[in-house]
């Protein structure tokens, strides 16, 4: 059952085409409290520590590569332009 659950919410991840990163840290949240073990569970599942993800599930990190491949994720830059100021 656990792993059926693990599953099912890796698939949250993955079944958007992109996650900002609050999206992504409610869903680490979520994740982690379906955890029957919580983060400590979470972060041994992903190969991080306890404090490491606990760090980035509390916004004070961001997440490194390691924690998004065992998301099945991977970062994405995305640049933009800059509205232009109106002069005078």
């Amino acid at each position: 059952m656990l792993g059926q659950r693990w599953a099912e919410g890796l698939d949250a991840f993955q079944a958007d085409a992109g996650l900002e990163r609050p999206e992504l840290l409610r869903r680490l949240r979520r994740l982690a409290a379906a955890e029957a073990t919580g983060q400590r569970g979470l972060a041994a599942r992903l190969g991080v520590s306890a404090s490491y993800l606990n760090d980035v599930i509390r916004g004070r990190k961001c997440p490194g590569d390691k924690l998004l491949r065992g998301l099945g994720l991977r970062r994405v830059a995305l640049y933009v332009r800059r509205a232009r100021r109106r002069r005078g």
